[in-house]
Formats: C-alpha cells, structure tokens, sequence
C-alpha cells in the first residue's frame, strides 16, 4: 500500500493542506476558516485523498505547524494530526513557522534574513535566520515586539 504525508498549517487566518507521496507534491489546498475556527478540515482531507485514489488510512506521516500564530488553528491541526497518526499507525511531528518561512526565501550564503509575522493585540513576531549550508540557521530567539 502506497503511503502518504499529509502538511497541515493553520498559524494565520488560513488552513492549508498539503499531500505528498516520495516527496512529490500531489495535492494542496487552502481555505478561510469558519468564524469559530472549526472549519470541515477532515471532509475536504478525505475528499483530496479520494480523488487523488486514495484512502485517508494511507496517510502515515503527518507533520502541523507549532506556530506562532493563530492558537486555535494551531490546536485544531494538532488534534487532527494527533488523531490521524493514532488512527493511521502512523508518524507525526511538529514544525516551526518562522522556520518554515525561513527556508522559502533566497538567500546568499552567510546573509541575514530577518522574518516577521503578525501577531496579536498590536504585536509581530519576529525571529533572525542565518543562510548557512543551504538552509536557515536560527540566529535570534524567536520575540514579540510592538509595531
């Protein structure tokens, strides 16, 4: 049986799916959720897997993103990823967000990138990153300041 990953992120005001199988991106997905959060993430997961052939129980390794960001999309992809790996059998782990964002962007070898994203009450997260090897070193705990 041919197995996939699933990505979740729910750290903005966004949730956003990913299904991967040997690296390959097969599906991605993004939708505003609800106003109390709890969007129908499961139904359009399954949906994805059914027209992709798939099954859900063909997911074995789950990653959801630790934040920053949105708590409560943070908590729902975490409860899912939870659930789905408890379910499936399979592997789950956890990535940051500025992290992530990190690695998106072009840099040079040994420059600076310095991400920011909102936070709340009038607050930005904000985190350094060093192009090191390839791939953003942290450099600076991650912080809230006032914008």
């Amino acid at each position: 049986m041919e197995e996939l990953t699933l990505i979740l992120n729910a750290s903005e005001k966004r949730l956003q799916f990913l299904l991967l199988q040997d690296n390959q991106l097969l599906y991605a997905e993004e939708s505003e959720p609800q106003k109390n959060g709890s969007d129908c993430l499961l139904p359009h997961i399954k949906n994805a897997c059914g027209e992709l052939g798939f099954l859900p129980s063909q997911i074995k390794k789950i990653a959801s993103c630790t934040g920053p960001g949105n708590f409560m999309g943070i908590r729902i992809t975490a409860t899912i990823a939870a659930a789905l790996s408890r379910a499936n059998g399979g592997l789950q782990a956890g990535f940051g967000y500025m992290q992530a964002l990190a690695n998106n962007f072009y840099a040079e070898e040994g420059k600076i990138l310095h991400i920011a994203t909102a936070g709340t009450r009038d607050l930005v997260h904000s985190q350094c990153f060093r192009q090191t090897n390839g791939k953003a070193e942290p450099i600076t705990e991650l912080t809230l300041i006032s914008h």
